[in-house]
């Protein structure tokens, strides 16, 4: 198949408040060699999150009744709205840390065909809780001794819940996803 970009990137909105402007910045101002769209799917919001989205011209905004919302639901049809062979996903007050992260996230799928889906870590703000800021940190460590998880042991997985929940354990908060296993068309 081809596709009219490398990267969609997919925003579910609601009320998302003046950090939603910080990441539509750091979003328009990606450094890479591919096209990428950037698409906000907005469910309501009451407050300034449709004119911040209007303020940056290249992001395509979708407007849902705030009752036709639903985490799935509306990310699988934003998908669908979409032309990338990957998808993005990031949540309205994940802000990329670099104008990097979209081709980071790429060169790393891009290593094996086998890989479903990346995600990054999340950093806490700078005004969040100290407990916070260690639990997150804490969490996202665990990853760096296994960065790529696969299930390689069928009777393990059977009988070691650990083992479960580090396996079924991927952030949508920040995350790029092949097309290929991210709906059916």
């Amino acid at each position: 198949m081809i596709y009219k970009n490398k990267v969609s990137i997919v925003i579910p909105t609601k009320n998302a408040g003046p950090v939603l402007k910080d990441l539509l910045f750091m979003l328009t101002n990606q450094k890479t060699s591919f096209p990428f769209e950037i698409l906000a799917i907005d469910s309501g919001s009451k407050d300034q999150t449709l004119n911040i989205i209007k303020s940056f011209p290249t992001v395509r905004l979708i407007e849902i009744p705030a009752i036709e919302f639903g985490h799935g639901k509306t990310r699988n049809f934003a998908i669908k709205k979409t032309t990338g062979e990957f998808i993005a996903m990031l949540t309205q007050d994940a802000v990329p840390t670099s104008q990097s992260w979209l081709e980071n996230f790429v060169a790393t799928i891009e290593q094996d065909e086998k890989i479903a889906g990346v995600f990054g870590r999340h950093i806490a703000y700078p005004h969040a809780s100290p407990f916070t800021r260690y639990e997150l940190a804490q969490h996202f460590r665990g990853f760096l001794e296994q960065p790529i998880v696969s299930l390689d042991d069928s009777e393990r997985y059977k009988l070691d819940e650990g083992y479960r929940q580090f396996l079924y354990f991927f952030s949508d908060n920040n995350a790029l996803l092949r097309r290929s296993v991210s709906y059916k068309n």
